[in-house]
């Protein structure tokens, strides 16, 4: 089958199944390998961004993802691929809290019925999970400090505190929010959800791959330049940004700071970070 023929999962897995490795490119840049040229087994961790937390990850095996949301109404444009499309090679949603654009009700009800994926989600989300109907053998309760292994994988929830204007924090903050480190393709990885910069994540264990959220009411830009030279990624992904149109009311969780973040940074640092655009391709 031609590359230009495959769905856009297809191409993913294949991708960080096969892509030999290069030296001389920039392992955060879209993949445009020629899909006839030789290529060497390699491994890799394939990534695609589908808008504002929401990541399918791949180690051209087992296809993950976190934090989908296919149907507020609110964004900018339609994700990259359908549910059709991701549905049957799906294997595990990670989903940090409650809210709608990190835990999409339509969007997990159409996974529920079009997929055999499992759900991994905070012990703040269960109510709603079980209101949206995730089969009990498909959902995965873990609160933060907890390893839970799953699909394979073994995975720490960290704690999760969700922020608002001003980079204050929330009053309706649940202490049982998560965000997820973990390991795929031999690279671990940090998704911090939705949170202010807290204690235990300075002090986390080394990450090869950081997504970081600067907004208001994330980590914004200063938080985030101290999360990045306490624990050093050797990748940094920006999220949380140009995905939903943007108003005075919502502008402190709808508007992103890259760019700013990324002028914030020391140079040698500037060039581990990514500012991504959705629907293409990054090996790590």
């Amino acid at each position: 089958m031609s590359d230009e023929n495959k769905s856009l999962i297809q191409r993913l897995k294949h991708s960080a199944r096969y892509e030999a490795s290069n030296s001389t490119a920039d392992p955060a840049q879209p993949n445009q390998s020629d899909a006839t040229a030789p290529l060497e087994p390699e491994k890799r961790l394939g990534l695609l961004w589908t808008g504002n937390d929401g990541w399918l990850m791949t180690d051209g095996s087992l296809l993950i993802a976190t934090d989908l949301d296919f149907y507020l109404s609110e964004r900018l444009a339609p994700p990259p691929m359908t549910l059709d499309e991701l549905g049957p090679e799906l294997d595990l949603l990670m989903i940090t809290h409650e809210h709608d654009d990190h835990f999409n009700a339509r969007t997990v009800a159409e996974l529920i019925n079009k997929s055999h994926c499992h759900f991994l989600l905070p012990l703040s989300g269960m109510e709603k999970a079980v209101q949206i109907g995730i089969p009990d053998a498909r959902r995965h309760p873990i609160k933060p400090g907890e390893h839970h292994t799953i699909c394979g994988i073994d995975v720490l929830a960290l704690r999760a505190l969700h922020g608002h204007i001003g980079n204050s924090i929330y009053k309706g903050a649940n202490l049982d929010d998560c965000g997820y480190y973990f390991e795929l393709a031999g690279q671990t990885v940090y998704q911090p959800g939705d949170t202010v910069l807290l204690q235990e994540h300075l002090e986390m264990p080394p990450v090869d791959l950081l997504f970081v959220s600067p907004t208001e009411h994330n980590t914004y830009i200063q938080p985030s330049i101290d999360l990045i030279q306490a624990i050093h990624p050797n990748h940094i992904f920006c999220q949380h940004f140009n995905t939903y149109r943007t108003n005075p009311d919502n502008a402190f969780w709808t508007r992103g700071y890259p760019q700013e973040l990324k002028a914030g940074l020391l140079e040698e640092v500037q060039s581990r970070l990514t500012i991504p655009k959705q629907g293409e391709i990054y090996l790590l």
